[in-house]
């Protein structure tokens, strides 16, 4: 272009955005609906973030900093873009939750329902563990992105605000920012990858990539040239590409994030400097999709995860599909009838309205949250004799060490679980069947005078050199720090199914503890399966019209058992004295019956896990256990 031409008048809509939000939304729904085709399809919510970014720039950066507008008409403007569509999607989803979803899983609901019109859902599902475990049971788990989005333009505000007296500081303030972003997640994808998924501080990175995106663009002006289309494409099915190349597996932050985000950035560069005249990034339907892309966004995930709950499986290809295109419809009808009218003031017309609409919608969503969760999830709907099945599966303890110690602590790789200062203690290792014996074990070991303390990571003994995150550095840290605190005996308690017991290196694992001078407990697994599940007996009365007690024989314990009890034993063999087998079943299984309930209240709030009715069985098992300690040590 003549440098004596004057740049071409740069437009306020990119059609082309369309185009690559259509693509994030698609990949998104691809990895909900038909995981195994697009494995790494969640990459999509990280390209909305740099979209977010890059959209918000474009229309408000600079007449915020200039102070040709205010925060206030910006949040209005959020508000009306994001509130109402997000409050229908809500309403329509907790009747349906209410009809089909059933106790144990409606007071999950209603934590995450409560949180929503305080953009805190992500803390929500950030407590209740990894974001790809469980999540078919969690129907508004995809709306933990637009809590951190909508978190980071409170952070954003607060800024523009801040720098009043000195806008220019803005960008540089936001590029350290964006740099410690990238550290932070670097420094706890290791040690909490939950966290490094879920939370603000490292994803803030993506959305001021697509603010840096624009500051760029707009200072180089926009050029000429088919090549610049071109790189956009390239950038296009790069990002595509990466939903299908990479699965749920790749750590975050980590290659799938960069590669997908910097991609997403280069098309966005280009479709802001370029020609904009490659017919296939405007095809209609495919920018279609993108205008509605919020909307499918909110609906689709509910049916597929109410689907989930109601028929404890998920669709198949069929029913997916089905479930998507109901999706569609309500993000059709959503953008036609709730998102433009609002957007354009063809309703809700005042700011006051808009104001009552928020305000009506936070109230009633709250209230309906505190009403499921106070009622246990609205078990006043099922008769009284299936409400113990219910309340069996509520009975959740607080599981693993306290947030509070892990962010005071980040290197620590126990925590103590009792308040005496005893110079005996005892480590409790182990996955999540540790994590609901923690509190009656620590209520005993005090009463003992025993120290306890339990693993900050789920790392089962044997699986120590299997994963980065339960690595066996990470053994020989734990070792190191449980030596320092004079901790003597390691209690191992774990599922031990048998598929992995024959793969590890169990043996040797318990070696490497008895080297550093520990003792070694190992517990056998309790008796499970779906015998043992509260909700697979209320499933079965409501078909059947009669509830179910019975127990399981103890001969199918004993054969499910086989395995772990061989491997328990050729390790006692080996180590001796120093290596004790704890034996649940002779308290659970006290004839030849393995109990489901006591007095008719469930031993299990699932299908392995013992609720509290079931762990006051093993409390005799364990007062033994700790006393055993106490005259050793004598």
């Amino acid at each position: 272009m003549n440098s004596n031409t004057p740049p071409p008048q740069r437009h306020n809509y990119i059609p082309e955005i369309d185009t690559l939000r259509a693509v994030a939304v698609g990949l998104v729904v691809l990895f909900h609906a038909f995981p195994a085709l697009a494995p790494g399809g969640y990459i999509g919510v990280d390209i909305f973030f740099v979209i977010s970014g890059f959209v918000i720039s474009r229309s408000y950066l600079e007449p915020l900093l200039s102070r040709k507008t205010t925060l206030r008409e910006f949040y209005t403007a959020r508000f009306r873009r994001l509130a109402p569509a997000l409050f229908v999607v809500l309403l329509l989803t907790t009747i349906a939750a209410y009809v089909f979803v059933l106790p144990s899983e409606m007071q999950l609901y209603a934590k995450s329902l409560i949180a929503q019109p305080f953009y805190l859902q992500n803390f929500v599902f950030w407590n209740e563990g990894d974001y790809f475990q469980a999540a078919t049971t969690k129907p508004l788990l995809h709306t933990w992105s637009l809590a951190v989005e909508e978190q980071f333009y409170i952070f954003f505000g607060l800024a523009i605000l801040l720098l009043k007296p000195a806008p220019r500081l803005f960008l540089p303030i936001l590029l350290l920012a964006a740099i410690g972003s990238v550290f932070v997640g670097i420094i706890l994808e290791p040690i909490s990858p939950k966290t490094a998924f879920f939370m603000l501080p490292t994803r803030v990175w993506q959305l001021a990539l697509g603010i840096f995106v624009y500051v760029i663009a707009k200072r180089i002006g926009q050029r000429n040239g088919t090549w610049i289309d071109m790189i956009a494409l390239f950038g296009l099915l790069v990002s595509v590409a990466t939903g299908f190349l990479f699965s749920e597996d790749a750590p975050y932050p980590g290659p799938h994030a960069y590669i997908a985000c910097m991609a997403t950035a280069l098309t966005l560069f280009c479709f802001d400097i370029g020609p904009g005249k490659l017919a296939v990034l405007r095809l209609a339907p495919i920018r279609y999709l993108g205008r509605i892309s919020y909307g499918f966004y909110l609906w689709h995930w509910p049916p597929i995860a109410i689907f989930y709950l109601t028929l404890d499986r998920s669709p198949d290809v069929f029913e997916a599909l089905a479930l998507v295109a109901l999706a569609f419809v309500g993000a059709v009808l959503s953008f036609h009838l709730i998102e433009q009218p609002i957007r354009q003031r063809r309703a809700l017309v005042s700011t006051e309205a808009l104001k009552r609409f928020v305000l009506g919608g936070m109230v009633t969503t709250t209230a309906a949250g505190m009403i499921l969760y106070m009622t246990d999830g609205a078990i006043f709907r099922y008769p009284a004799e299936m409400r113990p099945f219910f309340a069996a599966t509520v009975n959740h303890g607080n599981f693993r060490c306290p947030k509070s110690f892990r962010v005071l602590n980040p290197n620590a790789e126990l925590c103590p679980i009792t308040d005496n200062a005893s110079p005996t203690g005892v480590l409790v290792l182990g996955d999540s069947h540790a994590d609901v014996l923690d509190e009656m074990l620590a209520e005993i070991a005090d009463r003992m005078q025993l120290s306890l303390y339990l693993t900050v990571r789920v790392c089962d003994l044997g699986m120590y050199d299997r994963t980065k995150y339960c690595s066996r550095d990470t053994l020989e840290k734990l070792s190191r720090q449980a030596k320092a605190e004079g901790i003597s005996h390691i209690l191992a308690i774990s599922r031990w199914p048998q598929e992995w017991m024959i793969a590890t290196d169990f043996e040797d694992q318990v070696g490497q503890l008895l080297d550093d001078g520990f003792d070694v407990t190992i517990m056998e697994s309790v008796p499970y399966g779906p015998y043992f599940d509260p909700i697979q007996r209320v499933r079965a009365a409501l078909s059947s019209g009669e509830l179910s007690y019975d127990g399981l024989d103890k001969d199918i314990y004993t054969k499910i058992n086989i395995t772990q009890r061989t491997i328990f034993e050729n390790t006692v063999a080996r180590f001796g004295d120093r290596v004790h087998i704890l034996k649940p079943g002779a308290y659970l299984c006290p004839e030849d019956e393995c109990l489901f309930q006591t007095d008719g209240k469930p031993n299990y709030m699932d299908s392995k896990h013992l609720n509290f009715t079931g762990r006051q069985l093993l409390v005799p098992m364990f007062e033994a256990f700790f006393a055993a300690i106490r005259k050793r040590m004598s």
